[in-house]
Formats: structure tokens, C-alpha cells, sequence
């Protein structure tokens, strides 16, 4: 389910909860999880990317008023990047509750 949502995240098109959300909902059905955890998994693992992904308008802004390539901001970023997947997954994947 990560994976997916952070593949859906790393497209840079609008609307891209209506793309994952049926995707994550069918997968988190089949794992056996609610919908409060496969909202939060949708959300966070689609936007984690944002603070390290140099294709991303506010990145590429940051980068500018910087005065550092989008490239070199996104590396100085994947500490946090790091930071959030890994709580991201032991808050909610690890261990994965079961509703009901």
C-alpha cells in the first residue's frame, strides 16, 4: 500500500487521492485494515516525497531562493525524507492492526 501511494505521490498531477484512494481501499481491505489507516497511508506515503522531489513547484522555488540546484536541495533534504518514511511505516503499517 505504500508503495503504491508513493508512486501515485511521485506523479505530479491534481487530484491524485481520486487515482490511490480506490487502489489503497481495495488493498487495505484485502490486509484487513480500516479506512482511518488507509487514509493515513494514502496521505502520508503520497506526500512524503514532496521535501525531496526536485520536480516539485516548491522545491523548485525553494531551490531558487537558496541559490542551490533543485538536485543538491533535494539531497540536503533526504534526511527527512528518511525521517518520515520510516515513522510513517511504524506508525501506521507496523504492526499492522486488524479492524473489526
Amino acid at each position: 500500500m505504500a508503495v503504491l501511494a508513493g508512486v501515485i505521490g511521485a506523479l505530479v498531477v491534481p487530484g491524485g487521492a481520486m487515482l490511490s484512494a480506490p487502489m489503497i481501499d481495495q488493498l487495505g481491505d484485502k490486509v484487513g485494515i480500516g479506512p482511518e489507516y488507509k487514509t493515513g497511508v494514502n496521505i502520508i506515503f503520497r506526500h512524503v516525497w514532496y521535501v525531496s522531489l526536485p520536480i516539485i513547484p516548491s522545491m523548485l522555488t525553494a531551490a531558487s531562493l537558496a541559490n542551490v540546484t533543485p538536485k543538491e536541495l533535494a539531497a540536503q533534504n533526504l534526511p527527512v525524507l528518511l525521517v518520515g518514511l520510516v515513522s510513517a511505516w511504524f506508525l501506521l503499517l507496523q504492526p499492522l492492526p486488524k479492524s473489526g
